[in-house]
């Protein structure tokens, strides 16, 4: 079953600001950690790369994501809980990736497990090939979902932005990250906020955040 693309636009503007930032998209490796089944924006940048590992815990949207790009040697599927295959991964040395993609929700999930990128994103980093110029890209949000048990869902945010604020604008988002990834031991050379449209959001809408960063000098 071949699924139409959802979210066309932000995802070539990615490729377009990562080529521009010095990543060469065909030779580039690819993880995908939130893949599904391709819908939403994979298929804007999968016939680009080199090669992607995609993850999803859905093993039909894996599935129906291979027939959408129609190219199996480029796509290796994994049925796995992303935020506990990336803890295993950031301990590996010899598997590591030139671009992590999360297409992370913007709200509670895995049973209110998991919030938004919170879980993942320090893994993730970690899981970056540093040997060259490398970017890490996922959703930011800057209110709660109305719906998906907003309560808790703000106290999670207030607890990990450290800001009580229920809308945090975006220049308190890149300052937050700046901080982080810098602490983290990174250089970023650039980055780009594309908004997109998400009805579900207090705000009407999300980030996807693009973040370049230097090779390591060592």
């Amino acid at each position: 079953m071949v699924i139409g693309t959802k979210g066309m636009g932000q995802y070539n503007r990615m490729c377009s600001f990562l080529e521009d930032n010095g990543i060469v998209l065909a030779d580039t490796t690819v993880l995908d950690a939130f893949a599904g089944d391709g819908s939403f924006r994979s298929l804007e940048y999968m016939d680009r790369v080199k090669h992607v590992t995609a993850w999803d815990t859905n093993w039909e949207k894996l599935l129906d994501l291979g027939r959408n790009v129609g190219d199996s040697e480029r796509i290796e599927p994994q049925c796995v809980d992303s935020i506990h295959q990336m803890e295993e991964h950031q301990l590996e040395q010899d598997r590591k990736w030139d671009v992590i993609i999360l297409d992370n929700p913007c709200a509670l999930y895995g049973g209110e497990e998991y919030c938004e990128h919170f879980e993942i994103l320090q893994n993730a980093f970690f899981c970056r090939n540093t040997k060259k110029t490398n970017a890490l890209v996922f959703n930011v949000t800057p209110t709660p979902h109305k719906w998906n048990n907003r309560r808790e869902h703000h106290i999670r945010r207030t607890v990990y932005y450290d800001d009580v604020r229920a809308e945090l604008p975006e220049i308190s988002m890149r300052g937050h990250y700046r901080f982080y990834f810098g602490n983290w031991g990174g250089t970023i050379k650039e980055c780009l906020y594309i908004k997109h449209k998400h009805s579900g959001l207090e705000a009407g809408y999300y980030w996807v955040a693009v973040y370049v960063f230097e090779a390591s000098r060592t």
